[in-house]
Order: C-alpha cells, then structure tokens, then sequence
C-alpha cells in the first residue's frame, strides 16, 4: 500500500484549467502570437507549491508585427467567460498592455495615484529639472520614476480594446481566485 499515490482533484482541475486556457488561445499561437499561460509558484519560506489560486496569461508579439485585439475578440471573451465560470476574476492591479507607439502611462511609483502632474517648484524655488509631484501623497521625483510603457487593463478596458480593435505590442493578464 506503501506505493499507491494519493490523488489530490484540485491540482488535476487546476492543470486543466491551465490546459484549457492554451486550447482557448489556440488561434493566436497559429499564426505566430506567443501565448504563455501559467500560474506560478507560491513560496512560503521553506517550500515551493503550485499557486491555484492564480492563472497568468502572456501574450507577445512577434518582432514584425503587433497584436490587433480585435482579430481574436471571441479568444479573448471566451478566455474571460471560461475563468470567470471557475471563479477567477480579472485583477486590473496586475494586468497590463504595452504598445510602443502609446504614450507612457503615468502613476505614482510610492502610492500608484494617477494625480500627478509636473513640479516646476520645489521648497519655493524654480526648478528646471524634470520633477513630477503625486497630488495624493506629495511624493517627488524624476520623470522616469513616475512613467512607464505598462498601462494597467481591467475587464472593462479589455472589452472596450477589443471593440476598438486595439494594437497592443505585450499583454499580461493576471486572473485571481475570488474568495467564498
């Protein structure tokens, strides 16, 4: 009895969601579209397991050309309609899209507030620099710091570029377990 192994049905039903998320993105990766799904690993200091309570979704674009949203909208509804009817829910704090030709996304890198705006004063005194200040938390700092290519996507701004048949370059879409 020493050899018989235990069956544990949530890691098999977590390794078919995952399956059947790549089955979904199919028509993607047929013409050239690299798509990763996963869910990553949860570390709690001393061992490493599955992490079920997540999936992650990478989608790039080849070097030649970019993605068109648009093109794969029912890939993507059925993606969303499919992980929604196992529990999982779209986190529009860990997912985002990139496209070269956009302009940086701009957020506070202390409290990541949208309300900031460029500082041309600093202690009462002008400053040529290129200093941005976050209206929530006062935070200062260089530009850099406060803009980046990622913009963050919730489910809502998903469906609303594929309507719009978006271009995107990168998409990284994080799906969590709801809590019961």
């Amino acid at each position: 009895m020493r050899y018989i192994k235990t069956f544990n049905e949530s890691s098999d039903l977590y390794n078919t969601i995952i399956s059947d998320c790549k089955d979904i993105l199919l028509d993607l990766t047929d013409v050239g579209i690299r798509c990763g799904v996963d869910g990553g690993i949860k570390w709690d200091g001393v061992d490493s397991q599955i992490n079920a309570d997540k999936v992650k979704i990478e989608i790039e674009a080849s070097s030649h050309s970019k993605v068109r949203l648009g093109d794969f909208g029912l890939s993507f509804e059925h993606l969303l309609s499919y992980l929604e009817s196992k529990g999982y829910i779209l986190d529009s704090k860990g997912s985002f899209y990139e496209n070269d030709d956009w302009d940086s996304y701009e957020e506070c890198p202390e409290c990541r507030s949208t309300n900031v705006s460029y500082d041309s004063f600093t202690n009462g005194e002008r400053n040529w620099g290129s200093d941005y200040k976050c209206g929530k938390c006062g935070h200062v700092g260089d530009v850099d710091n406060f803009q980046s290519p990622s913009h963050p996507i919730s489910k809502s701004e998903l469906l609303n570029s594929i309507r719009n048949n978006y271009y995107i370059d990168f998409m990284y879409l994080v799906f969590l377990k709801k809590k019961s």
